[in-house]
């Protein structure tokens, strides 16, 4: 796993990228080998706690068992709304609409959507 990336946060917006690599070898399969290599970018903008922020995702996805080689590419954006009820704690509420479309090497691509509501604490439990 290798990756690099940055953000920039100058308050009250922020954007970051980061550029993602997975390399494995399948323990399962003799000689079979999986790489998937992503980009991210990420955007959003603080209105006094409400954050509307836009995610896009960029993926391929490479299998070779050493006679053939299959490819899968992704594309996801995310779009929505996060809530911080207190501006210094780590929790929130967040609303997301999410689109993946994936597109395989040979065959039809599939597209999924999805709406997402939910709750984030991030908190170190073990002090």
């Amino acid at each position: 796993i290798s990756s690099v990336g940055m953000k920039y946060d100058p308050k009250p917006y922020f954007v970051s990228f980061d550029y993602l690599i997975f390399d494995q070898k399948n323990q399962g399969a003799a000689n079979e080998k999986n790489a998937t290599t992503s980009m991210v970018a990420e955007f959003g903008y603080d209105l006094d706690g409400i954050i509307p922020k836009i995610k896009y995702d960029m993926s391929e996805n490479k299998v070779d068992n050493g006679t053939t080689t299959t490819k899968t590419k992704y594309d996801g954006v995310a779009l929505g709304v996060e809530y911080k009820p207190i501006a210094q704690e780590n929790f929130r509420y967040h609303l997301m609409v999410t689109q993946l479309t994936t597109k395989p090497e040979t065959g039809d691509s599939l597209f999924e959507q999805h709406f997402i509501v939910g709750t984030r604490i991030s908190a170190d439990f073990l002090k």
